[in-house]
């Protein structure tokens, strides 16, 4: 049989397009002295063509995706001449080449770009997805912009979705991580890239499980996700600051009571600056905050120490906090940060000052108070307990919240 039947596979030059100049693959049978052609669905360019063996019928490269296919089709041969009920002799050429083709075909998808693929997942699988939070929409529309404005600098914005190679997504940590005056691109640091490229890594993915390229090139694109510890003041730098006599700065004390609620609750700038008077309530153990991670949409709850709850009260008639309804005074993150500064430099704090480090204090003065419990802190915290094992036996009370709250004070007034 074999003597009988041969499949060669070739590309067709007589049939290269005028267009993109690239040339298709063909199988063709000759089968009992009768010969049968078919296209495969697969296209190669110039540099590809001068990678074909002829011996072999295959190209020199391990991750061809024609030798992929062409594999393919030999294996299928192979079964087909091993079944029983199958005698080749019984076949025509025409319909041998129907019957492999057959049994691996693929649709003949259209030739897909880099940047209309991204644009395309980013559009249907990110944007409208009610299971992601503002954040990680935020996140994936940063990484789409980054990845377009690469394409863009390097006259790269044609490029074919299975052209976009290792190489160029390592081009593109370089571009991410470096500075381009050219185009006010700042460098970003590595664990913000790391971000981009985590998001790049699933919109790949996609490609590669939807059958559009091979493999994923940013597989092997590693960078620090890490970010270095961020500065924490001690409770006396935190008494220093609440002490200061700030009555010769107008207006400064909001800022520093801003700070000193993020100190004292954990909460972050978006968080605090999202909220509004009814995140509080009253419990038999003080007020009570029950509101969510806007980053990541956990739970928060947590019952407010003392001062922390004395700085509400302050502000509670406050006419921008009466017209908002937030919690304290709107400011921005700039102007908040800008006057930390000042604050800092007046108390004498060797620490640049910022939100940021506001909530990092919380969490070191809540482990320096004897606040163990996990849940507990992930729950003040607003962190993820998924992977708790307590997380899965026991639920976060207003009591275990208290006593937290108890230690907390403590520690604080001490």
């Amino acid at each position: 049989m074999m003597a009988t039947t041969r499949l060669i596979f070739f590309p067709n030059k007589l049939k290269k397009s005028k267009k993109t100049g690239r040339v298709p693959m063909y199988l063709r049978i000759l089968h009992l002295g009768v010969k049968a052609e078919t296209r495969l669905n697969t296209d190669i360019d110039e540099k590809e063509l001068a990678l074909w063996n002829e011996r072999t019928m295959s190209f020199e490269q391990r991750d061809s995706k024609v030798n992929n296919r062409i594999y393919a089709i030999k294996t299928a041969f192979e079964k087909l001449e091993s079944r029983s009920d199958y005698v080749l002799t019984g076949l025509t050429a025409k319909s041998i080449i129907n019957e492999l083709t057959g049994a691996i075909a693929t649709p003949i998808v259209k030739e897909v770009l880099a940047l209309e693929y991204v644009d395309g997942y980013f559009n249907k699988h990110v944007l409208n997805n009610q299971a992601y939070v503002y954040n990680t929409v935020k996140t994936y529309r940063k990484a789409v912009n980054h990845f377009r404005n690469f394409l863009i600098k390097n006259q790269l914005k044609t490029i074919r979705l299975e052209q976009f190679n290792h190489s160029l997504a390592q081009e593109f940590k370089c571009y991410l991580t470096s500075d381009y005056d050219a185009i006010l691109k700042k460098a970003m640091t590595e664990v913000s890239a790391s971000s981009v490229i985590c998001k790049m890594k699933v919109i790949f993915s996609n490609a590669v499980d939807s059958e559009l390229i091979i493999k994923n090139p940013f597989t092997k694109i590693k960078l620090t996700t890490q970010s270095p510890p961020k500065p924490k003041l001690t409770l006396a730098e935190v008494k220093r600051i609440t002490d200061l006599d700030l009555s010769e700065f107008d207006g400064l004390d909001v800022y520093r009571d801003i700070f000193l609620f993020s100190c004292y609750t954990g909460l972050s700038y978006n968080d605090f600056s999202n909220l509004k008077r009814d995140a509080i309530s009253p419990t038999e153990f003080g007020a009570k905050i029950v509101s969510s991670r806007g980053k990541t949409a956990m739970p928060i709850e947590q019952i407010l120490i003392d001062k922390a709850n004395n700085i509400l009260k302050k502000y509670e008639q406050h006419p921008q906090v009466k017209i908002c309804g937030t919690l304290l005074p709107p400011r921005s993150m700039t102007q908040i940060n800008i006057h930390l500064k000042i604050v800092g430099t007046i108390g004498k704090i060797g620490k640049k000052l910022s939100t940021s480090i506001g909530r990092c204090t919380c969490r070191q003065l809540l482990s320096e108070a004897g606040v163990q419990d996990s849940l507990v802190v992930h729950s003040i915290m607003g962190w993820s307990t998924a992977k708790s094992i307590d997380f899965k036996y026991y639920s976060i009370t207003d009591t275990l919240l208290n006593e937290a709250k108890l230690k907390f004070q403590s520690y604080i007034n001490k």
